[in-house]
């Protein structure tokens, strides 16, 4: 019978070189764990990334329709005003339609100059101009009593004092509710993933950033950089708004579903601090009707009320 050879003991490595691999292994284990925790992190350049990229789908959108919410409150009135509406809008056109209900009932004393504590407006976008429709109590105070009041916003922009401020009228959505979307694009600092939830039936992912709005005119198209910069600046020095802290919630193809923002206004004119909360929902993304305007013989312009003084 034939004796069955055993093979050789392995060679036994050193302590110190048992050691070394030992470190090697634990260390790959930590770099792998680390690069797994990194791709589901909280925070980082991935977030950054993934919400740059929605501002740019978003921006890109051919159109969509919305819902805002808004809060104020301001130490001229007892209480905060409350207002919400729903509108669509077509950024390449630049038109848009909205319809807003502003809630004054703890503001007793302009409820009653209103005559009644819920204000309902109409809003229509047709390029620089915007054609806001009033209730019959405050169309009745105006010259001839039409019930839309046109206003130019290039016009309203030079009597307000803000030099170049026209000339955003070129940015897709710079004169409708959505115009903090395009300044997604000019978000500083860290960015972090807060958790998911489901919007309007999409499933969703939350971003939290800052704007940095002396980044907004870089982040524009090259034609507009200039006259970004320039009506970016004075909107900083009379509001003293120059960061805007948003939360962004971005659905599986990229677009915007929720954003909200908050704004600490300390307008120099005035002196008075005044904070606002907005919430602004996509409802959906595509083509949007174009709105119909209001017939010129039902329409104040606005520049006739104020002539040339403003």
């Amino acid at each position: 019978m034939q004796r069955s050879r055993s093979l050789p003991a392995a060679p036994t490595a050193p302590r110190s070189t048992r050691r070394r691999v030992g470190l090697v292994a634990c260390a790959l284990a930590a770099a792998l764990a680390t690069a797994g925790c990194g791709s589901a992190s909280n925070s980082g350049a991935g977030a950054r990334v993934s919400l740059l990229r929605a501002a740019d789908v978003t921006n890109a959108a051919a159109g969509y329709r919305m819902a805002m919410r808004i809060a104020i409150s301001t130490s001229s009135l007892p209480g905060p005003i409350d207002a919400s509406g729903t509108g669509s809008f077509d950024p390449a056109a630049h038109t848009g339609q909205l319809t807003m209900a502003m809630d004054f009932g703890s503001n007793p004393q302009v409820a009653a100059a209103l005559g009644g504590s819920t204000l309902r407006l109409r809003e229509i976008l047709d390029g620089g101009n915007i054609y806001l429709g009033l209730p019959a109590s405050l169309a009745a105070r105006l010259p001839g009593a039409r019930p839309w009041l046109l206003i130019n916003l290039s016009q309203a922009a030079a009597k307000a004092g803000i030099p170049g401020f026209s000339s955003l009228l070129d940015n897709p959505t710079s004169t409708n509710p959505a115009l903090f979307l395009q300044y997604l694009r000019a978000v500083s600092g860290g960015v972090r993933r807060i958790g998911s939830a489901t919007i309007d039936g999409h499933r969703t992912t939350g971003y939290r950033a800052t704007i940095d709005l002396s980044k907004a005119a870089k982040a524009a198209p090259p034609g507009q950089r200039a006259a970004v910069a320039q009506a970016v600046g004075a909107v900083e020095r009379l509001s003293g708004i120059t960061r805007i802290p948003v939360e962004a919630w971005v659905d599986a193809n990229h677009l915007v579903r929720r954003m909200s923002i908050s704004l600490t206004e300390r307008p120099q004119a005035s002196g008075q601090k005044v904070t606002s909360a907005i919430t602004v929902d996509m409802l959906s993304y595509g083509p949007q009707p174009k709105p119909q305007l209001p017939p010129a013989s039902q329409v104040t312009n606005l520049s006739s009320l104020t002539g040339a003084a403003g």
